[in-house]
């Protein structure tokens, strides 16, 4: 975890602290597998 990323869930709990990395980080995640799908469904067989 970088040291500003650190700073800024040391007064939170845990469960506060998950949900808040789940929001910054999910819609990336989700953006990712659909480029991998979009790659992987555009490939034709030869």
């Amino acid at each position: 975890m970088t040291p500003d990323l650190q700073k800024h869930h040391e007064e939170m709990d845990a469960f506060d602290m998950i949900e808040h990395l789940k929001q910054l980080y999910q819609g990336r995640a989700m953006q990712e597998r659909f480029d991998v799908s979009k790659a992987l469904f555009g490939c034709k067989m030869a």
